[in-house]
């Protein structure tokens, strides 16, 4: 769920401003705007900003300037931009964890609904589910079955305790009685790469990087989580199939809806944390 989201100060901010200075009109952007991705570089959310950013420049006039401020599942450069004057030039890429890490019961120095204004859901990329090519399963129900099959719960991986990955497969596979064991990664480059070794046996990630992994050959693509294939990936059968330019499908939203989806997600997975008992250190 990658997308745009600015200090919530700065609506009022820009309210008063209209209010008071009418006459003046200053122009905006009359500098670069930041934008704040809260990952490292080389990740889904960065390799999105950074194709998108010159196409922002050019319309504001201004260069739109990626800074990567990783660490702590996103919440460190969620908590600069929260703190970064309301005046419009800087923004957070936001992703998934806007919503998980206030589900998971982090200690978290904003408030994902109060601390922030959303401006719009600006792509989406579905999950995949891989696994390591010795894995004898190339559909859904042959993966199920597999799991089901092992005198202990199948281990998988993830992008780390709390990732979309994470949350979505403890969801499926207790719907589908299916025992598992989370492997946790600081980290999907570190996951997919004991994946590709064999050391552990099946991964739910983003699209982006995974993806390659499987246009290469190195893991199999099970199933993606999404209403349709990715063009990247055209042989993989989405996730409905099986139980019925880079894998990214380019929206847009309103500020409220996208307000209101922030909120959705959060009750939505804070129920899955507290069914699971997931924590986090």
């Amino acid at each position: 769920m990658p997308s745009l989201i600015r200090p919530i100060r700065l609506v009022a901010a820009a309210c008063v401003a209209f209010a008071t200075a009418a006459a003046a009109q200053e122009p905006f952007p009359t500098r670069p705007v930041h934008l704040i991705v809260p990952v490292a570089a080389g990740g889904g959310i960065d390799t999105a900003f950074r194709t998108i950013a010159p196409f922002w420049g050019e319309e504001l006039g201004q260069p739109v300037v990626v800074e990567n401020k990783p660490g702590a599942g996103q919440i460190v450069g969620s908590d600069f931009v929260s703190k970064a004057k309301p005046d419009g030039y800087t923004l957070l890429a936001a992703g998934v964890p806007i919503a998980f890490n206030t589900a998971l019961g982090r200690k978290l120095p904003y408030d994902a609904v109060r601390d922030f204004t959303p401006l719009s859901l600006v792509v989406t990329q579905p999950l995949l589910i891989v696994v390591h090519p010795a894995v004898p399963a190339s559909s859904m129900k042959d993966l199920l079955a597999y799991a089901k099959a092992q005198p202990a719960p199948l281990h998988y991986t993830s992008g780390g305790i709390g990732s979309y990955g994470h949350l979505w497969w403890e969801m499926f596979r207790d719907k589908q009685g299916a025992a598992g064991q989370h492997v946790p990664y600081n980290g999907v480059a570190g996951a997919l790469k004991d994946v590709m070794g064999g050391q552990v046996p099946l991964l739910i990630d983003a699209i982006v990087p995974t993806g390659a992994q499987v246009q290469a050959g190195t893991v199999r693509g099970i199933a993606i989580v999404g209403a349709q294939r990715a063009k990247s990936l055209p042989n993989v059968p989405t996730l409905r199939e099986k139980l019925q330019e880079m894998g990214f499908d380019v929206v847009a939203s309103t500020p409220d809806a996208y307000a209101a989806l922030i909120k959705s997600e959060i009750e939505r997975w804070s129920s899955v944390v507290k069914t699971q008992n997931i924590k986090v250190e």
